[in-house]
Parts: structure tokens; sequence; C-alpha cells
């Protein structure tokens, strides 16, 4: 009787068992579901992260590409997200077979796999922010959605049924004690590593600002005459460039020309270093520009990138303004104002502060010079020209800045500009075509004499001489 009964109990156990490891309804909806998931997004992630990696060994359709207005997409941060998306997108193609199989790696690859699709969706959530904020609009829906589903089917898939089903706990018990130790730290060794590199890219590349030294008044942070040790500036040659070369007396100056015929194209060159505050002051040169003289040139400050920054600039007609461009939008602070005096008959004798002025005639090489200064300290900015401090006329609570005939409509004028959008940055100095300049002359402004040093807040509240821009014109 015991040996009958016992023969009884046996294939009981052994129907259990193969139970056990048999796929039920349930999870082969939940496994169905996560291989269309994997191939949806393994096939997006493949093609995506592939044509990024390709345009990367492509340099003509990469420069095209970096011409566009979404001109980091061409960046090494982008390159580096769209190699982990293409190796993303093989692993869910592939983790698509393995759930399939039911083999013992299945159930591994397909937990990496959903972890994989929630942390790439917050990834380029992260760069869709760098790139255009305004395109997170259409990002964080798709995120929130796909990666709270990817959650959902992740919390379902670690459950020890799923595990039998795929054959987890056969793998596992495959694998050496020592094994799991080596596995699991160099994982960590990979992800700290990874971490710390991306930390170091981030401050090296300005993703991450680390805040600079504050500078004490006086004290030199740069200086040049443009004569030697020009490393430091961008330089190119062609129709629009930035060169370094001599004047008359050999003396050699940093030489911007624009010669694209297109309105209010501008040229700048910047200066390698980021400065926080600072005392800027410049000489210019105008040596070719349109008969009338209306063109811009002047000063960057405060830059982040090419779409964030400030710019003073000035115009050889004797106009001077303020602009910021922030996140690629151009605004300006303070609208074109001139600083001649045309209240006489006929406008004539009266010049201008900015040289040359549209009335003036050019007898000395003296008469094309003017000294830009910019001086920033924290949040507040200070605006001079040849010795001379100017007056902004800002929107106020007006849409924009409003200046005629010697008033400033839109408020009252003001002696500075606060602002603390961009708290630290590089300088550059820039030349271009106004919005109404003559483009069959090129604009070719030369710069000398850059002098950085700290500002003193205290001088400045004081202004060297009455200013111009008070009297009508």
């Amino acid at each position: 009787m015991s040996s009958s009964s016992a023969s009884v109990r046996e294939p009981h156990v052994q129907s259990q068992r193969s139970q056990s490891y048999s796929a039920r309804p349930q999870h082969r909806r939940l496994i169905a579901g996560i291989q269309v998931l994997f191939f949806m997004f393994g096939l997006i992630f493949l093609i995506m992260g592939g044509l990024r990696v390709a345009l990367e060994f492509y340099g003509n359709i990469k420069d095209t590409v970096g011409s566009l207005s979404i001109e980091n997409i061409t960046s090494m941060p982008v390159f580096i997200v769209g190699v982990l998306m293409t190796l993303l997108g093989y692993g869910l193609l592939w983790s698509v077979a393995a759930l399939g199989a039911k083999e013992p790696p299945a159930w591994h690859s397909g937990r990496n796999g959903l972890a994989g699709i929630v942390a790439m969706l917050v990834i380029l959530m992260g760069v869709t922010a760098w790139l255009n904020v305004a395109w997170l609009i259409f990002m964080v829906p798709i995120a929130v959605l796909f990666g709270g589903l990817a959650t959902f089917l992740l919390l379902n898939f670690n459950q020890p049924s799923v595990r039998l089903v795929l054959g987890a706990d056969r793998l596992q018990k495959r694998e050496a004690a020592g094994f799991k130790w080596v596995r699991n730290g160099l994982i960590v060794l990979i992800l700290s590593t990874t971490a710390v590199l991306g930390g170091v890219y981030a401050v090296l590349t300005d993703i991450i600002e680390l805040p600079l030294p504050e500078t004490k008044p006086g004290e030199f942070i740069f200086v040049t005459t443009f004569d030697n040790y020009n490393d430091e500036w961008d330089l190119y040659p062609g129709r629009n460039s930035s060169e370094i070369l001599p004047d008359e007396a050999g003396n050699l100056r940093l030489v911007i020309k624009v010669d694209s015929g297109q309105l209010q194209d501008g040229v700048f060159s910047l200066l390698d270093r980021k400065v926080r505050d600072f005392d800027l002051r410049v000489t210019t040169t105008q040596l070719t520009s349109a008969d009338d003289f209306d063109n811009l040139y002047g000063v960057i400050f405060r830059y982040r990138d090419n779409d964030n920054y400030y710019a003073f600039e000035i115009s050889g007609d004797g106009y001077y303004r303020l602009v910021k461009v922030e996140d690629g939008v151009q605004k300006e602070i303070s609208t074109w104002i001139g600083t001649t005096d045309t209240s006489g008959d006929g406008f004539e004798g009266y010049p201008s502060l900015i040289r040359p002025g549209r009335y003036n005639v050019i007898e000395d090489p003296l008469d094309t010079m003017n000294e830009i200064r910019v001086v920033g300290h924290a949040d507040q900015f200070w605006f001079y020209v040849n010795g001379q401090r100017l007056k902004l006329c800002q929107a106020g609570e007006s849409r924009e800045s409003t200046y005629t005939n010697g008033q400033c409509y839109s408020d009252e004028l003001t002696d500075y500009y606060q602002d603390d959008s961009f708290k630290q940055g590089k300088i550059g100095l820039l030349a271009g075509y106004s919005p109404s300049g003559d483009l069959s002359v090129p604009v070719t402004i030369a710069f000398d004499n850059v002098v950085i040093v700290g500002p003193d807040p205290d001088t400045m509240n004081v202004s060297e001489e009455p200013n111009v821009s008070e009297n009508p014109n």
C-alpha cells in the first residue's frame, strides 16, 4: 500500500512543477504588451540614434544641419545621447525575440529594457529643454504617458510568477555568488564613473556653470592690443570675417568685416574666457561703410551661448541701443537713441558724440574712432561712448522701447539697466548691417586696446559729462 500511494503522489507533484513554469493568459498578455512596446521604441530609438551617429561621420551634412536654427543638434552631448539611443534600440529589438523564446535571459532583458525606456525618456526631456524649451510642450505628455506605461509594466514584470515563466530563477541558480559581486561592482563602478565624467563635461562645456570669483575694483582681468597672443579670440576668413590685420603704421588690430548682403546680418568674435563683474573699454575704428554710416557695431557681454547674451551697439550715424537675446529671441531693451543735436536750422553744425556723424566731414583718422565702455556689476549695467555715460529708454510697462524726437515715450530715461538673467559669461566684439543699412558696401570695423578690469560700483552713479541723449534730436 505504501509504495502504491507514493506512486500516485509523484505525478501530482510533477504536474504542479510543470504548471508553475507554464505561461498563464495574464502572463502572455503582459509579455505581448511589452514586446509591442519594445518593438515600437526599439525602431524609434534605433532610427533616431542611428541618424545622429551617422551625422557625425558626414561632415558636409553635419555643417548643413549645424547652420539651421537648432544649432546644438550637432553638439557632443546630443551625439552621446544618439549613441545611447542606438544601443538601447538594438537591445529592445533583441529583447522582443528573447521574450518570445522565454529563454532564461528574457526576464533580465525585459526588466532592463523597461528601465532603459524610462531613463531614456527622462534624458530626452532634458535634451529637449536644452535645445528648445518650447518643445517641452510636446515632449512632456509623451514622456509622462509612455514613461508611466513602462513603469506600470515593470512593476507587474517583477512578480515571482513572471520570473518563473521566463526562467529567471533557473538562470539565477547557475550564477555563482562571486560572479554576482563582480557584476554588481562593475555596474556601480561604471555608473559612478559615468556620473563623474558627465559632471566634469557639464562644467567644462557650461551645461553646469560654476560661479566665478569676485574681482576687486581696478583689478586687471584682461588687456590686449592684438600685437600678440591672439589665440583666445574667434578668428576666421571669408566675406564675413574676423581677422588680425595691420593698420597703416603696421599695428595689429582685430578687424571684423560683414559683406553678406543681408539686412541685420552680423559677425562677432568672442574672447575665450568668462568674466563676472567687469569694466570693459575698447577703441573702435570705422574702416568701411555706406555713405550714410547706417551700420552697427559694439560689444557683446555676459554671453552664455548664441541664444543668450546682451549686446550694446552703436552706429556710425550717431545712434546707440541695448539688446538682449534670450532663448534665441532678440528684444530691444533700449531702442536706437541719437546723440546728434539736430535742433539747429538745416541740421548743420551739430556734430555727433559718436563719430563719424551723418553730417560730419571726415578729415582726420581720429574722426572715425570711438571708445566704447560697458560696466557690469552684479545685475546692473552702465554704458559709455567717448567718456560720456548714456541714458537708456526702456520699455517700462509698455510693450517695447519707444524713443522719438528726443523723448522716451515708453518710460523715463534711466542711467543704467538692471537684469539678472545672465550672471556671467564671455565678452565679444561685433559688427553688422543695421535694419535699414546699405548692403552694397561692406561694414568693416577695427577693434583695438581692449581693457577689462574689476568695476568700482562707487563711481557708477557719477556721469563723466552731461548726457547728450537728453538733447532733442
